[in-house]
């Protein structure tokens, strides 16, 4: 597993740029995007009850994606953004043993 969270030179770049996320609450340590939301048909159909969790319970995410775009853009600094979508097509979920 890969952690996500940004490091310091990324939070310092990311403040000099001005780049333009929404504040959640854990915006200052992971980038936007990489919060997904289950509704309660998504978790029936994967078997969960959400009265089952509690904010802060770990779970194992397993997915399948497609890769849906591609994108690449440069700012005035000569800094390279780089960036792909992906759409999750499959999913499945487990309690951290």
């Amino acid at each position: 597993m890969i952690s996500m969270r940004l490091s310091k030179k990324d939070l310092k770049l990311r403040e000099k740029l001005s780049v333009p996320e929404p504040s959640y609450e854990n915006m200052e340590s992971y980038p936007w995007g990489l919060e997904i939301t289950l509704n309660e048909d998504c978790c029936n159909k994967l078997g969960l009850d959400v009265a089952d969790y509690s904010v802060g319970d770990v779970l194992f995410l397993e997915c399948r994606a497609t890769v849906k775009s591609i994108s690449q853009n440069s700012t005035e600094m000569s800094v390279k953004n780089r960036s792909m979508s992906l759409q999750i097509t499959d999913l499945g979920l487990e309690p951290e043993e």
